[in-house]
């Protein structure tokens, strides 16, 4: 164990759960008696460690224990790294969310008595959220986040990479619900929102100072290097006069500075911009089941991890959870279906929270047509981070544990940049390949022209 792992953990032990029992009103009445801290090695908290707390609580009256299961997360890194990454800014912004962002929704939706959906079935109850300087662990500021564990609840991850229609349809139905209140709340002028909105640091693909994050540069770098890699090897594919156009139009506009492509995204929409989840996918939601193994029938579903929460289009949330855990089997019959549910639930929820009639001519701006047009325009985006990020997330586990462990430590390492253009093999480029056909095909690519 590292000094640094050793110190996060005393101090998880030693003085975290006087902090979280400070903060909650439940605990007033309990005495802590024993916490138990152990390292995870499963789950990827992105730009955070994560830690198992388990806290046994005496209620004062002397009427029983009870045991409270939590996970913690604490920036990860050196100050090298977190420079390197943004990780600061990263952390800091889910605190916001977190913090901030869904209390506030939920107190805005529970005062208008909302039935749609219940707003407290987003996240997992947080205990403990804040940033500071803990002189156990150094001189910089440290992000704290501690929410409840919920996998003693049923809920844990979903299949690794391809989801079936029931998990998809949670998830665009979740994400429907979370984007209704930010456009309630400009169509009502609320100015809650702007405050919200400012509370967040801007996070773009560039340093605060307008240069290059190396880390970023060279991981968009390399994935589309392998995207081109894949159209180039498979001769079958030259036929598409449309595609093979398309990818030429891509790789002109992306390739050589891909964080300037990927910034032109983040324009701000007077209509269609919110505060997102952005990085909606598979590895960061929890389903629920009923069933302690397989993935049949999800009942359920969390979100978890806002560290790339930004402020923008709702293609950012929508497309790239499509892209990446849709299997390419199923798009074709399914996506424009999956569009549909999510735009179906987001005018719903939108109904009930404004008290309105489907005809209200303030709802006008967001219906399906306005809706699928500002989403053609920007959907390439979920398409290029899909395909960037899928040779992670559908190799073999050794070669992800390994990309990880790669990207923490040297990012910049010529054996990162091999393992990313080669892992997964035929099966990882056949994905990405199915990915980029489905955006041609629907246009997506279009906008290059």
């Amino acid at each position: 164990m590292s000094n640094e792992e050793e110190r996060k953990i005393n101090f998880i032990q030693n003085s975290l759960p006087k902090l979280i029992q400070s903060h909650n009103e439940e605990f007033r009445d309990q005495i802590i008696v024993s916490c138990d801290v152990r390292g995870n090695e499963q789950l990827d908290g992105f730009m955070s460690s994560l830690y198992f707390l388990n806290m046994r609580m005496k209620y004062a009256d002397g009427s029983g224990t009870k045991v409270y299961k939590m996970i913690v997360k604490i920036m990860k890194g050196d100050e090298n790294f977190r420079n390197e990454t943004n990780a600061a800014a990263l952390c800091l912004n889910e605190l916001h969310i977190y913090r901030d962002v869904i209390p506030y929704f939920q107190k805005f939706l529970v005062d208008i008595n909302i039935k749609a959906f219940d707003p407290h079935q987003w996240v997992p109850k947080v205990y403990f959220a804040d940033a500071k300087i803990i002189e156990e662990l150094g001189d910089n500021e440290e992000t704290i986040l501690v929410m409840e564990n919920l996998t003693p609840k049923h809920f844990r991850m979903g299949p690794r990479v391809d989801l079936d229609e029931p998990h998809l349809e949670l998830m665009a139905k979740l994400i429907a619900s979370y984007h209704a209140v930010s456009y309630a709340m400009r169509i009502n002028q609320d100015p809650m929102l702007e405050k919200l909105v400012k509370g967040l640091i801007p996070y773009s693909f560039f340093a605060s100072d307008g240069s290059v994050l190396d880390a970023q540069q060279t991981f968009y770098k390399t994935g589309l290097k392998r995207v081109f890699n894949c159209v180039i090897k498979d001769e079958k594919l030259h036929a598409n006069k449309k595609f093979i156009q398309d990818v030429k139009n891509l790789k002109k506009v992306a390739f050589e500075h891909p964080l300037k492509f990927m910034e032109s995204f983040l324009a701000k929409d007077e209509v269609f911009s919110i505060i997102l989840h952005g990085d909606y996918n598979r590895n960061n939601v929890l389903f629920h089941y009923m069933e302690p193994d397989g993935y049949d029938e999800p009942t359920d579903i969390r979100m978890i991890d806002f560290q790339e929460v930004r402020y923008g289009t709702p293609a950012i949330d929508i497309a790239f959870f499509m892209y990446m855990n849709m299997p390419g089997a199923l798009r074709e019959e399914y996506w424009d279906k999956l569009l549909k549910i999510y735009h179906k639930t987001l005018t719903k929820c939108l109904r009930e929270i404004l008290n309105c009639y489907k005809d209200d001519p303030r709802l006008k701006p967001y219906d399906y047509d306005n809706f699928i047009a500002h989403f053609n325009e920007n959907a390439l985006y979920g398409a290029v981070v899909a395909m960037v990020f899928i040779p992670m997330m559908a190799c073999p586990e050794d070669e992800c544990a390994r990309l990880t462990e790669l990207y923490d430590n040297d990012f910049l390492s010529k054996e990162l940049e091999e393992l990313t253009l080669s892992c997964g093999g035929r099966n990882v480029d056949n994905r990405i390949i199915e990915i980029l056909q489905h955006a041609s095909k629907k246009g997506y690519l279009d906008i290059l022209k």
